[in-house]
């Protein structure tokens, strides 16, 4: 995770100046500067640490919030940043990710029928929305999973 939130970002406004390497030189709107991460070189490691805490992800808009949060709680952004090179982390990020998902939505339907009849006495539907949530051991290897029913309503 920390590789993929390292390194020059492409969508900004700086041009190289000088191709090493070790440490590229860029130039800003007239002014010289190194850039080497889109994101604060000390920051990366406590956003990448957090991220993997984070885990497993409900989906992007899930993932997203979480990167955010932790962007900000741990001053990410250098100075020097424009909203492309805000996004392009978040987006090195999220298009090599595969978010599987352990979310649900199972839909019921109930009847009572009365067996001198043939009439259905009564009728009801539901939609339920579980969650997989896997628990793990110390290891961080997932022991079993969880069902947990996040909501239920009738239809």
């Amino acid at each position: 995770v920390e590789t993929l939130l390292r390194g020059p970002s492409v969508s900004c406004d700086l041009r190289l100046e000088e191709d090493r390497f070790d440490s590229p030189r860029y130039a800003r709107e007239g002014q010289s500067g190194t850039l080497r991460s889109a994101l604060a070189e000390e920051a990366v490691p406590a956003i990448a640490e957090g991220l993997m805490a984070a885990r497993p992800f409900l989906g992007p808009s899930h993932l997203a919030r979480v990167f955010s949060e932790l962007v900000e709680r741990h001053g990410g952004l250098p100075d020097h940043h424009n909203d492309a090179e805000a996004e392009e982390p978040f987006a090195r990020l999220f298009n090599t990710t595969t978010l599987s998902s352990r979310h649900f939505r199972i839909y019921t339907a109930a009847e009572v029928y009365h067996h001198r009849t043939g009439e259905v006495v009564g009728r009801v539907r539901r939609v339920h929305e579980v969650f997989l949530r896997p628990l793990r051991g110390p290891d961080g290897a997932i022991r079993r999973v969880w069902a947990e029913t996040v909501s239920s309503r009738t239809l």
